[in-house]
């Protein structure tokens, strides 16, 4: 804040300056996001209910008194049981779609930054009435 003397006498001229803020956006990477699946297993119990057939053999007395039943051949004679077993099959099926998307949220942030200016003052002295006092 030099003062420069002018051409003309008797002027005399400061330039002033002042700070100016400025401020930019810039777009920067936040974060990195990595979407993977992983499988859980889980052990299942259930509980099915089963059926069978078995030989149940009824004997009865016979009464001589009356007719005599018709007689079974000599062969060998086959029955076929059956029973029930569980059978286990797994499936996969989809249950769920998740769909992960970028948004966009708009927000302000306060900024606070000190500026300075430059001011000019001129100080008079009056010579002549500071040696009219001594």
């Amino acid at each position: 804040m030099s003062p420069r003397a002018d051409s003309t006498p008797g002027t005399a001229e400061v330039v002033l300056s002042a700070e100016q803020l400025s401020v930019e956006i810039r777009r920067v990477p936040a974060e990195r996001v990595r979407i993977s699946k992983r499988i859980v297993e889980e052990l299942r119990t259930v509980q099915v209910p089963l059926r069978r057939e078995e030989l149940v053999i009824t004997r009865e007395p016979l009464d001589s008194s009356g007719p005599l039943p018709r007689q079974a051949p000599a062969e060998e004679f086959v029955m076929v049981l059956h029973e029930e077993v569980p059978v286990v099959s797994v499936s996969t099926q989809a249950y769920e779609r998740v769909t992960v998307s970028v948004e966009t949220v708009y927000g302000e942030e306060v900024l606070r930054t000190e500026l300075r200016t430059e001011h000019a003052s001129v100080t008079v002295t009056d010579e002549s009435a500071a040696q009219r006092r001594s």
